[in-house]
């Protein structure tokens, strides 16, 4: 993987995530950035607080919109998929936190095993999330045509721009 790519512009761009878990040639180098970041304890500490952000964000947009998705029958599908995301990262984040899966004794973090099940279930759930960010746009981008977008951004930023004629 090219050293010269950073983590924000891969976050910026789904298709180069995508590229990379699809690369015969990458991907296999990621993964083993992955099993050296389970195995340091301060790259582990900083994979649990991303964890832990994501999952705090995820539960706040699910309590937000859990309403009107689950009160449309043309939305509950994606809010099942929403849902399925955010068991997926507290999955992730209790191993991290507690180097077991939930439920079963699993390994010790860091430990002389490969963590083969995280790894693969990170992958996995980056795949769903790309997906998912996709499908949710396009869904939004039906109810709420991108002229209405860029008319509340203008709305919301006016007041920034008074007197900048």
């Amino acid at each position: 993987m090219d050293e010269d790519v950073d983590n924000d512009e891969m976050a910026d761009d789904p298709s180069r995530i995508v590229q990379i878990l699809d690369s015969p040639e990458w991907a296999p180098e990621l993964v083993l950035k992955l099993e050296a970041s389970l195995t340091d304890p301060h790259r582990r500490d900083e994979l649990q607080r991303s964890l832990e952000e994501n999952l705090h964000t995820s539960r706040e947009l699910i309590s937000r919109w859990g309403g009107v998705l689950t009160g449309s029958s043309s939305y509950s599908e994606l809010f099942d998929s929403h849902v399925e995301m955010i068991g997926r990262i507290h999955g992730l984040h209790y191993f991290v936190a507690h180097g077991s899966r939930r439920g079963s004794r699993y390994r010790s973090p860091g430990g002389s095993h490969r963590d083969d099940w995280f790894i693969d279930n990170l992958l996995s759930m980056t795949r769903l999330a790309i997906r998912l960010e996709g499908e949710t746009w396009a869904i939004a981008l039906r109810v709420v045509p991108p002229d209405w977008w860029d008319r509340r951004t203008d709305e919301l930023a006016a007041p920034a721009h008074a007197g900048h004629s």
